[in-house]
């Protein structure tokens, strides 16, 4: 399956691969393959406090009513001397949103040691959520994982990288932040047209 959508993932890799060289597709493991089931609930009026950080961290597909809200905890800001940060909340919540419905569902949700980071849609049913999460009890080691929804099977099937060391892991929070500041610099220009 991840193959087949490889060239969805070629961003992803290129943040792992700062951290892993050499590192690609067939690099992961398969952890589980599992149905889930989806509970909606009703969307609040506004559930975006911070709009321009809604928009970074929510990736739309062209062709379905559904988004994946990659963090809603965090919240992106740019200084006066145009240096973004990336904060908000330690935990992490993701969430698939059903523009059509008005509803939402949570499909991630951690404490401080681990993370969503990246969406990517690959069609109008099928989904990718990734982030990281710490592989030792004091943040010292860390990896990454990926997870493929299925929206008309309802299945979910996770994928990990390897276990490396912190330091090698901020050389990929570098790729990341390079592409959640793109993204912030795209959104904040077509907001000010």
């Amino acid at each position: 399956m991840m193959n087949a959508l490889r060239p969805g993932l070629v961003e992803w890799v290129r943040m792992w691969r700062a951290a892993i060289p050499g590192f690609r597709v067939d690099s992961l493991w398969v952890v589980d393959r599992r149905l889930w089931t989806p509970v909606w609930e009703q969307l609040p009026p506004s559930p975006w406090e911070d709009e321009i950080s809604a928009r970074v961290l929510t990736i739309s597909p062209p062709d379905s009513a559904f988004d994946v809200w990659i963090d809603a905890d965090q919240s992106i800001a740019e200084s006066n001397s145009g240096e973004i940060t990336i904060g908000g909340e330690p935990d992490s919540r993701s969430e698939l949103i059903d523009r059509r419905g008005n509803r939402s569902i949570g499909i991630f949700e951690a404490g401080t040691g681990a993370g969503a980071h990246w969406a990517h849609w690959f069609g109008p049913g099928r989904f990718a959520l990734a982030g990281w999460s710490n592989a030792s009890d004091y943040g010292h080691w860390n990896q990454g994982w990926i997870s493929i929804y299925s929206i008309p099977d309802s299945s979910v099937t996770h994928y990990v990288t390897r276990i490396i060391p912190w330091e090698k892991f901020q050389l990929y929070s570098a790729e990341w932040e390079k592409w959640i500041a793109g993204r912030y610099r795209f959104f904040k220009r077509r907001a000010s047209k």
